[in-house]
């Protein structure tokens, strides 16, 4: 079961379909929360994968990893944008004084 959260998560971006799949699982283990932690990671849904992520009853060291590298691309992603946008900004205004 774990391999098709992993698979509509992952490869597929169907966080609906891997929600269902994770909800009607009997038992999940660590790697199962973790696999749908990482499925809202990677889609940008830092809030869904944080109460997923609290809602784990056990934690190991691959699904914190996974949580502070996802906060940490989410965070640059956000810097190189303002970054780009503010350089665009002077960009235009430098070439428009030309």
């Amino acid at each position: 079961m774990n391999a098709l959260v992993n698979a509509y998560d992952a490869a597929c971006g169907e966080m609906d379909i891997a929600v269902r799949i994770f909800n009607n699982m009997k038992t999940r283990d660590v790697a199962s929360w973790t696999c749908i932690v990482k499925g809202f990671l990677d889609i940008g849904n830092l809030e869904l994968a944080r109460t997923y992520f609290d809602d784990m009853p056990v934690r190991d060291r691959i699904s914190w990893a996974i949580m502070i590298d996802g906060y940490l691309l989410n965070y640059c992603s956000r810097l190189v944008n303002t970054l780009t946008g503010a350089l665009d900004h002077v960009c235009e205004a430098y070439m428009g004084d030309s």
